[in-house]
């Protein structure tokens, strides 16, 4: 293959191969794995080929290998650091794709470097978080890929201060377990961290076998920041894969996951609305956890079509009172409750209240102690008296506690929490 075809087909490949990066099928020999659930430790050292490149694409200037490196133009300099690689096999050859990152207090930049160990150009593919500018740069110069694997070096990072948001008009959507996708807002759910999910670019692709791709930013609660790609086989309409973990705040790389989650190439558009008595309440749709505001309400947005939504069987506000799920806005009495969406949907769960009547006693067997609906009617008692081996006994004399009564057993009405205790005399 000539110089020239050879430019074209790398050219080509820069434009095309980061949809490629995670699919069985053209890329060879990739490095990491992914797994069923996100991982929360560094899945492997960074370790890369040891490498060495230098060129010039007009104004621009770059010099990397496995400790970092520069691409200089007029404007600022940008110092690059290795973090990951993966192979792949074209016509060409062998090209090495060596991933990169950038990170200052407020801005990142995500690098793709493309080399053949040839004399042929390369290519350096960058995404810049603020503004979104994803750019293609051709150089000239020295490349040469080594056999033996290195360490990435360490650099100091700076405390990380991003305005995280949206920097794309995403179409892609999606609702799991553990994500929920829709326009420019999403969240993954890792056990117990949550993260919320800013999408910055998406690419579309056509084929069965072709993945679209969602480069995204995600922060948890902690003050971490996360880049990612989401890729959405277009065969599989039921499975999201993250690839490409990268923890901005100190270059750990993380480890994958696939999701079970439905997903279309176009924004959900029904909304439905959960009300529940209690503020941060969960509700679960379509598995997906949700939380109440402030006032027990929840809406989201879904897809056309059957959802299924679990609120809680019971919300316990305080130790000896709870509500209990009775019904959804007082007829259907399914929890987890199966809808169809063709439009907008408000359901209220309707809670019974239940009150706890607690009885202490020394002596004897007590009856009629636990929960009951608000306005039931309580019977308890104990022994009138209790005869023991040594020639004693012991006489109940009366009831003390939230309420008094001299029998030994008795009715009330439950309209609140209630505590009595036996009294005895020997």
């Amino acid at each position: 293959m000539n110089k020239t075809a050879g430019t074209l087909a790398l050219l080509m490949l820069a434009t095309m191969f980061v949809a490629a990066l995670i699919t069985g099928g053209p890329v060879a020999g990739r490095q990491g794995t992914s797994s069923s659930t996100l991982a929360s430790t560094l899945s492997e050292p960074n370790k890369i080929p040891d490498f060495y490149v230098k060129g010039t694409s007009g104004l621009y200037t770059l010099e990397l290998s496995p400790k970092g490196g520069y691409l200089k133009s007029s404007g600022p300099t940008i110092n690059f650091m290795p973090w990951r690689y993966v192979t792949a096999q074209w016509s060409i050859g062998t090209v090495y794709v060596i991933f990169l990152v950038n990170v200052t207090n407020s801005n990142f930049y995500i690098g793709y470097l493309y080399l053949t160990n040839s004399s042929s150009p390369f290519f350096l593919r960058t995404f810049e978080y603020q503004g979104a500018v994803l750019s293609t740069l051709t150089f000239n110069g020295i490349q040469y890929i080594f056999s033996r694997m290195v360490s990435a070096s360490s650099v100091p990072l700076p405390k990380l201060s991003i305005d995280a948001h949206s920097q794309t008009a995403n179409v892609l959507s999606a609702i799991g377990p553990q994500l929920y996708l829709n326009g420019n807002s999403g969240k993954v759910v890792n056990g117990t961290l949550r993260l919320k999910l800013y999408p910055l670019l998406d690419q579309l692709f056509q084929g069965a076998s072709a993945y679209n791709e969602l480069w995204s930013l995600l922060t948890d609660d902690y003050g971490n920041y996360y880049f990612s790609i989401l890729y959405f086989q277009n065969g599989d309409p039921h499975h999201v894969t993250i690839e490409h973990r990268l923890r901005l705040n100190d270059y750990m790389r993380l480890g994958g996951a696939s999701f079970d989650a439905n997903w279309t190439t176009t924004p959900f558009a029904n909304k439905i609305t959960v009300r529940l008595p209690a503020a941060n309440g969960v509700v679960h749709v379509d598995g997906f956890p949700f939380l109440t505001d402030g006032k027990g309400t929840m809406s989201v947005l879904l897809p056309q079509g059957q959802a299924t939504l679990d609120v809680p069987g019971e919300i316990a506000p305080t130790p000896d009172s709870r509500l209990d799920f009775a019904s959804w806005n007082n007829h259907e009495t399914g929890n987890p409750l199966t809808v169809q969406l063709n439009g907008s949907l408000d359901l209220t769960a309707d809670y019974s209240t239940q009150y706890l009547l607690t009885i202490d006693s020394q002596y004897g067997s007590v009856q009629g102690a636990g929960w009951y609906n608000k306005g039931a009617v309580a019977n308890f008692s104990v022994p009138n008296m209790i005869t023991s081996e040594n020639s004693t006994r012991r006489v109940f004399v009366s009831w003390s506690g939230d309420v008094s009564f001299a029998s030994n057993q008795d009715t009330l009405t439950m309209i609140a929490p209630k505590h009595l205790t036996a009294n005895w005399k020997t």
